[in-house]
């Protein structure tokens, strides 16, 4: 939401109370954590990927969807992406992944990217095959630093950059 209420914030600092409570947990049985991080709100758009489709005798390639800008889904997830980030910064063996860029390439969070890709099979967020692959990229990256990462290290803040993929851009 633009503007948090106190029953959101108190929902944030349970999610942020119960993932750490977890991390502890599976920490001390030697077990990493990927989490997926925030997506962008395409539930909220009032569409599906069928009527987002472009069509040859449709006027307008958004006639009855409400995207929100890349600027205003990242403001609107900032209290959600800075609790994910407390948990992560709290617990080595919590580890994000943010596949946000991928999920949307453009100033427009939409159910395309800007090259007509479709990123979503469903108006209920599901990522499409077509994001998978281009989400491979990142996801390998984040497995990469999880599975080179004692799960009792101290994190350095860098990401690995050989064997592959990790390092690589999405």
């Amino acid at each position: 939401p633009k503007v948090m209420t106190a029953a959101e914030e108190d929902s944030l600092a349970d999610l942020e109370a119960g993932l750490n409570r977890i991390a502890r947990e599976m920490r001390g049985r030697g077990i990493k954590i990927v989490f997926q991080s925030h997506n962008p709100f395409m539930r909220e758009s009032g569409c599906t990927p069928d009527i987002a489709k472009p069509q040859w005798f449709k006027l307008s390639e958004r006639a009855g969807c409400v995207y929100y800008t890349k600027a205003e889904s990242l403001q609107r997830m900032a209290q959600l992406h800075a609790t994910l980030d407390r948990v992560r910064h709290a617990n080595p063996n919590f580890f994000l992944l943010d596949l946000f860029s991928v999920l949307c390439p453009g100033n427009i969070c939409g159910f395309f990217s800007d090259y007509r890709t479709p990123l979503y099979r469903d108006e209920w967020s599901h990522m499409s095959v077509e994001a998978a692959y281009l989400a491979r990229p990142v996801f390998l990256q984040t497995a990469q630093e999880a599975l080179v990462s004692p799960a009792d290290a101290t994190r350095t803040g860098k990401v690995p950059t050989s064997g592959g993929p990790a390092g690589a851009a999405p």
